[in-house]
């Protein structure tokens, strides 16, 4: 069921009671609007332990860098700001990727190039170590 909450003060006290809460973990804005969420489906969930899991292995473990397996992804290159997660409320664009192309993008702080790849049921992330010969499909 789809809610929408058109009173300005409403809205800033349902925001202010789920930071309290702690129930503001997956809020996001789209374009400006306060979108609560449920929780990640299955093949989502997957999807993001998959990524943790190769970006722990890139880095070198535990003892080099923290690696969380939620992160805040922006569909926008302009006006980011009007997507993200609440609690984050950073944005920074990386990079772009789109299956109609086989480009690699370059990750700036891991050993990883990144692709996606036009699969079905579903698109596939394809990860490259960039030193040695180490892929995923994810």
């Amino acid at each position: 069921m789809k809610s929408v909450i058109l009173d300005p003060c409403m809205n800033r006290q349902l925001i202010r009671q789920r930071r309290r809460s702690g129930l503001d973990y997956n809020d996001e804005v789209w374009a400006g609007g306060c979108v609560i969420s449920p929780e990640a489906d299955n093949d989502h969930q997957f999807i993001g332990t998959e990524l943790a899991s190769v970006f722990r292995e890139a880095i070198g473990g535990p003892a080099v860098a923290k690696v969380r397996a939620r992160v805040n992804v922006s569909d926008r290159e302009v006006n980011r700001e009007k997507n993200y997660r609440l609690r984050d409320e950073t944005s920074e664009l990386v990079g772009k990727s789109v299956p109609e192309t086989s480009v690699y993008l370059e990750s700036a702080v891991l050993p990883l190039s990144f692709r996606l790849i036009t699969d079905t049921p579903r698109p596939e992330i394809e990860l490259i170590r960039t030193v040695g010969t180490q892929k995923w499909l994810i």
